[in-house]
Protein backbone atom coordinates (compact mmCIF):
# COMPACT_ATOMS: atom_id res chain seq x y z
CA UNK A 1 0.00 0.00 0.00
CA UNK A 2 1.46 3.75 -0.76
CA UNK A 3 2.56 5.77 1.86
CA UNK A 4 -0.76 8.34 1.02
CA UNK A 5 -3.04 5.42 1.92
CA UNK A 6 -1.55 5.28 5.07
CA UNK A 7 -1.75 8.56 5.76
CA UNK A 8 -5.36 8.79 4.69
CA UNK A 9 -6.52 5.88 6.75
CA UNK A 10 -4.09 8.02 10.03
CA UNK A 11 -6.53 11.21 9.17
CA UNK A 12 -9.36 9.04 9.40
CA UNK A 13 -8.08 6.96 12.50
CA UNK A 14 -7.68 10.60 14.45
CA UNK A 15 -10.48 12.16 13.32
CA UNK A 16 -12.46 9.30 15.58
CA UNK A 17 -10.20 9.95 18.35
CA UNK A 18 -10.74 13.37 17.95
CA UNK A 19 -14.59 12.78 18.37
CA UNK A 20 -14.29 10.17 20.97
CA UNK A 21 -11.90 12.39 23.03
CA UNK A 22 -13.61 16.08 22.54
CA UNK A 23 -16.76 13.83 23.37
CA UNK A 24 -15.01 13.03 26.70
CA UNK A 25 -13.36 16.53 27.11
CA UNK A 26 -17.22 18.05 27.06
CA UNK A 27 -18.51 15.58 29.45
CA UNK A 28 -15.39 16.06 32.02
CA UNK A 29 -16.49 19.78 32.23
CA UNK A 30 -20.48 19.25 32.58
CA UNK A 31 -22.07 18.89 35.82
CA UNK A 32 -24.06 15.64 35.20
CA UNK A 33 -22.67 12.47 34.54
CA UNK A 34 -21.39 11.24 31.29
CA UNK A 35 -23.61 8.83 29.18
CA UNK A 36 -24.41 5.40 30.67
CA UNK A 37 -21.75 2.59 29.03
CA UNK A 38 -23.17 -0.54 30.38
CA UNK A 39 -22.93 -3.26 28.20
CA UNK A 40 -24.08 -6.09 29.70
CA UNK A 41 -22.08 -9.08 29.26
CA UNK A 42 -19.24 -6.75 31.36
CA UNK A 43 -21.51 -6.59 34.41
CA UNK A 44 -20.09 -4.17 37.14
CA UNK A 45 -16.84 -3.98 35.05
CA UNK A 46 -18.37 -1.48 32.53
CA UNK A 47 -18.51 2.04 34.64
CA UNK A 48 -17.62 4.56 32.53
CA UNK A 49 -18.38 7.07 35.56
CA UNK A 50 -16.27 5.23 37.93
CA UNK A 51 -13.41 5.55 35.41
CA UNK A 52 -14.08 9.23 34.61
CA UNK A 53 -14.20 10.37 38.15
CA UNK A 54 -11.22 7.85 39.26
CA UNK A 55 -8.35 9.72 40.72
CA UNK A 56 -6.21 8.82 37.64
CA UNK A 57 -8.81 10.63 35.00
CA UNK A 58 -6.87 13.35 35.40
CA UNK A 59 -3.13 15.17 35.59
CA UNK A 60 -3.21 17.87 38.02
CA UNK A 61 -6.23 19.99 36.70
CA UNK A 62 -5.84 18.64 33.24
CA UNK A 63 -8.21 15.51 31.87
CA UNK A 64 -6.83 12.74 30.28
CA UNK A 65 -9.16 13.37 28.00
CA UNK A 66 -8.12 16.96 26.79
CA UNK A 67 -4.38 15.19 26.84
CA UNK A 68 -6.23 12.42 24.35
CA UNK A 69 -7.48 15.72 22.54
CA UNK A 70 -4.13 17.61 21.57
CA UNK A 71 -2.87 13.62 21.14
CA UNK A 72 -5.20 12.88 18.00
CA UNK A 73 -4.61 16.37 16.54
CA UNK A 74 -1.42 16.47 16.62
CA UNK A 75 -2.01 13.37 15.27
CA UNK A 76 -4.15 14.70 12.67
CA UNK A 77 -2.37 17.67 11.81
CA UNK A 78 0.94 15.98 11.55
CA UNK A 79 -0.29 13.12 9.20
CA UNK A 80 -2.07 16.35 7.28
CA UNK A 81 1.55 17.55 6.42
CA UNK A 82 3.22 14.93 5.63
CA UNK A 83 0.35 14.12 3.04
CA UNK A 84 1.21 17.01 1.53
CA UNK A 85 4.97 16.87 1.38
CA UNK A 86 6.40 15.54 -2.16
CA UNK A 87 8.65 12.72 -0.71
CA UNK A 88 8.63 13.09 3.17
CA UNK A 89 12.21 12.44 4.91
CA UNK A 90 13.28 9.45 7.08
CA UNK A 91 12.78 11.80 10.28
CA UNK A 92 9.48 12.88 9.83
CA UNK A 93 8.24 9.06 9.25
CA UNK A 94 10.53 8.29 12.73
CA UNK A 95 8.55 11.13 14.50
CA UNK A 96 5.58 9.83 12.82
CA UNK A 97 6.18 6.76 14.33
CA UNK A 98 7.50 8.25 17.77
CA UNK A 99 4.14 9.95 18.03
CA UNK A 100 1.85 6.48 17.54
CA UNK A 101 4.16 4.85 19.85
CA UNK A 102 3.78 6.82 22.56
CA UNK A 103 0.21 7.01 21.86
CA UNK A 104 0.07 2.94 21.99
CA UNK A 105 2.00 2.99 24.92
CA UNK A 106 -0.37 5.61 26.92
CA UNK A 107 -2.78 3.26 26.05
CA UNK A 108 -1.73 0.23 27.20
CA UNK A 109 -1.18 1.89 30.38
CA UNK A 110 -4.67 3.45 31.01
CA UNK A 111 -6.14 -0.01 30.19
CA UNK A 112 -4.04 -1.23 33.09
CA UNK A 113 -4.95 1.13 35.12
CA UNK A 114 -8.45 0.43 34.43
CA UNK A 115 -8.12 -3.07 34.45
CA UNK A 116 -6.31 -3.77 37.37
CA UNK A 117 -6.32 -0.80 39.72
CA UNK A 118 -9.67 0.96 39.18
CA UNK A 119 -11.43 -2.51 37.83
CA UNK A 120 -13.88 -0.65 35.88
CA UNK A 121 -13.94 -0.19 32.42
CA UNK A 122 -14.81 3.35 30.01
CA UNK A 123 -15.91 1.83 26.91
CA UNK A 124 -15.30 5.46 25.37
CA UNK A 125 -11.72 4.80 26.99
CA UNK A 126 -11.41 1.51 24.99
CA UNK A 127 -12.57 2.64 22.47
CA UNK A 128 -9.40 5.45 22.00
CA UNK A 129 -7.11 2.75 23.14
CA UNK A 130 -8.18 0.85 19.96
CA UNK A 131 -7.95 3.27 17.86
CA UNK A 132 -4.34 4.56 19.13
CA UNK A 133 -3.37 0.94 18.19
CA UNK A 134 -4.62 0.97 15.20
CA UNK A 135 -2.61 4.03 14.02
CA UNK A 136 0.18 2.24 15.83
CA UNK A 137 0.21 -0.49 13.52
CA UNK A 138 -1.04 1.42 10.77
CA UNK A 139 1.96 3.90 11.04
CA UNK A 140 4.21 0.69 11.16
CA UNK A 141 2.98 -0.50 8.27
CA UNK A 142 3.31 2.74 6.42
CA UNK A 143 6.82 3.83 7.80
CA UNK A 144 8.67 0.70 7.95
CA UNK A 145 9.76 0.24 4.17
CA UNK A 146 10.67 3.90 4.17
CA UNK A 147 13.14 3.53 6.95
CA UNK A 148 14.73 0.27 5.43
CA UNK A 149 15.46 1.47 1.87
Amino acid sequence: MKLSRHLIANLNLATLGLLDSGYLTYEHYQPETVANCQVSWLGKWADCQQVLTSQYAQIGPVPLAALGLAYYLTTWLFNFWLLNQTSPSRWALKLLLALATSGLLASVYFVYLQIVVIQAICLFCMASALLSTLLFVNTLWAVKPHLHA
